[in-house]
């Protein structure tokens, strides 16, 4: 696919993702907080914070692409939202290839607007990466042709990103009491860092330092509910909160 064909695409799909004049443009430090930030394992790491500012999730909570290559191989190519998280606001595309031959891994981050030096430096990816390996070009042709596809089929139209969404960055009310590892109880706002707490981990219970505390203060207006499986733990809540959660 020649660079241009495939810069294209990429505009197209970042048109369907919001409206470019609500979107603050990102600049270099945030793309290379982006494609350098460091995740253990493309398997599992479905939600990684980059630090109080800003995370990468797992695009729609969708799996690997994997696209024919060299030798009957199936190259990889792993999608996480840039997600600013004071506003929850989407900034790019994180796209992962992964030469399954070599184990080169790639990485380029697709903004939603950016300064020209990002974009730059974005187009010089794509460029020198299909350089150095053609099936790198066709890769992320491919996987970003078909999220064009599917923006397409749905009238252009991409699902904000919503804190319900995702099982990693829920806050509690205050009082929602929190099972320790002792088995006793305390209402989340009294957990301090170095507390054990119960936890589940490959669906049994157990013991889970608390490393850090975060705290959101101010009053929320309650605005929908979602419903969960009843084998889920569930937190109670007001109408007006004031917020706190573990990390």
């Amino acid at each position: 696919m020649k660079k241009e064909s495939l810069l294209l695409i990429g505009a197209i799909l970042i048109i369907g993702f919001r409206g470019l004049a609500q979107i603050e443009p990102m600049t270099m430090e945030q793309y290379t907080l982006a494609v350098e930030a460091a995740i253990n394992d493309l398997d599992t790491d479905t939600y990684v914070k980059l630090n109080n500012e800003f995370v990468l999730d797992r695009y729609q909570m969708k799996p690997a692409y994997f696209i024919a290559g060299a030798e009957g191989t199936k190259n990889r190519v792993d999608l996480y939202s840039f997600i600013q998280r004071q506003d929850m606001e989407m900034l790019g595309l994180l796209m992962i290839y992964t030469n399954k031959t070599s184990g080169k891994e790639s990485r380029l981050c697709l903004p939603l607007a950016a300064e020209k030096e990002v974009w730059a430096k974005y187009y010089d990816e794509l460029k020198y990466g299909s350089q150095d390996d053609p099936a790198f070009g066709f890769a992320i042709g491919s996987v970003v042709s078909r999220e064009l596809s599917n923006l397409l089929k749905s009238g252009g139209e991409s699902e904000d990103y919503s804190v319900e969404s995702s099982d990693y960055d829920i806050c509690f009310p205050g009082d929602t009491p929190i099972l320790m590892a002792d088995e006793s109880s305390k209402p989340i706002a009294t957990v301090e860092a170095g507390d054990w707490v119960a936890s589940v981990k490959n669906g049994r219970l157990v013991s889970s330092k608390v490393e850090s505390v975060e705290s959101h203060f101010g009053r929320y207006q309650f605005v929908n509910i979602t419903v969960q499986p009843d084998d889920q733990l569930y937190a109670s809540g007001s109408k007006m909160l004031n917020l706190i959660s573990l990390t």
